[in-house]
């Protein structure tokens, strides 16, 4: 089985999220995703950001609004265009672990595009190896998924955008799991 559908390209998508940033976060500092307010105003960002998008481009966007963690803790959500998904959406503010738990949540969906959506302003290699070591492990992917992992660093406002796009069904060997800077990363957030 081949995946197909996807709606708008990875740096299309990476961009345009970087550009709404900026108009749902004017001068505003969110700091870093904490297990404080501040997380929610992340989740609720990014929220509006990619929903605005989702307009602007003719999808509907479907929002869970809990997750284990509580109401608002991180964003999940589908594009869907009829009855497809074409797009999964996960946050993953927080700690590796947690980081670990959003991006498995992404392994499990069939959607033809998975965005991940993170901040790590020092680890960020670590991060990408750890996103590559879960992708190894898992041994149900399917060709044509595309997985993107959006880096928004809110005291640069920036977004560093990276891409797997998954080769062929099944297993993957090591050199197939790497994360792919995006043409044009890091995406400045600016109307």
């Amino acid at each position: 089985m081949v995946l197909t559908g996807a709606i708008v390209t990875a740096e299309e998508l990476v961009k345009g999220l970087s550009t709404r940033l900026a108009e749902y976060l004017p001068g505003a500092d969110t700091g870093q995703p904490e297990f404080t307010d501040k997380r929610t105003c992340w989740t609720k960002m990014t929220g509006q950001a990619l929903a605005s998008y989702a307009r602007a481009i003719g999808v509907d966007t479907q929002v869970t609004e809990h997750s284990e963690f509580g109401a608002q803790r991180q964003y999940n959500a589908f594009w869907i265009k009829g009855d497809a998904a074409l797009l999964a959406i996960t946050s993953a503010w927080g700690d590796r672990e947690e980081l670990e738990r959003s991006f498995h949540r992404l392994l499990l969906v069939k959607a033809p595009q998975k965005l991940l959506l993170y901040t790590c302003a020092k680890w960020q290699d670590a991060v990408l190896d750890q996103l590559s070591g879960a992708v190894l492990r898992y041994p149900h992917h399917l060709e044509g998924e595309q997985y993107i992992a959006a880096n928004l660093l809110g005291a640069e406002r920036k977004t560093y955008g990276t891409s797997l796009n998954i080769p062929r069904s099944g297993v993957l060997k090591h050199e197939e799991t790497v994360f792919r800077p995006i043409a044009g990363s890091p995406f400045a957030w600016r109307s």
